[in-house]
């Protein structure tokens, strides 16, 4: 079962007036009609939308061996993904990757070879710059998970 969430930043904006009336509220808006300012906001938004898709409940046969983490970083998102797993005490990080947009990571080894068991962890999925690999903003997600190691 995949996990897709969708995060929407959104900028409400209440414009008053009609047509092509000109709304001064000054900055990169001002001069401009409500229609322009209307589409650059929208621009705005969806330039923002970070769709994020992984496994919550991870399968291991054992703890040193490929799990099925289906990591998704849609071709429509905006950024590349960086993806951090750790066990939900905080303390211990179980994976780390960055995926580029439009690639996925199907199966992955974690970092800690765990004994067997199920593991309640937090998945934090961050936006990235592609040049610098920094943050991108404040585009960051926790997903709760929890990883199954068999043997």
């Amino acid at each position: 079962m995949f996990l897709l969430l969708s995060i929407v930043l959104v900028a409400l904006v209440s414009l008053v007036g009609c047509g092509e009336n000109t709304v001064d509220i000054g900055g990169k808006y001002e001069d401009r009609s409500s229609d322009e300012i209307r589409a650059t906001l929208n621009d705005e938004v969806q330039a923002s939308m970070h769709k994020v898709q992984l496994n919550p409940s991870p399968v291991f046969e054992t703890g040193s061996s490929e799990g099925n983490l289906n990591i998704v970083n849609s071709k429509d998102n905006p950024y590349p993904q960086l993806i951090e797993i750790y066990l939900a005490d905080g303390n211990t990080l179980l994976y780390q990757g960055v995926v580029d947009i439009g690639y996925h990571v199907e199966k992955a080894k974690l970092l800690v070879d765990l004994d067997a068991g199920e593991y309640d962890c937090l998945a934090y999925v961050s936006a990235v710059d592609r040049e610098t690999g920094e943050s991108a903003g404040n585009l960051t997600l926790a997903v709760e998970m929890r990883i199954k190691v068999k043997s």
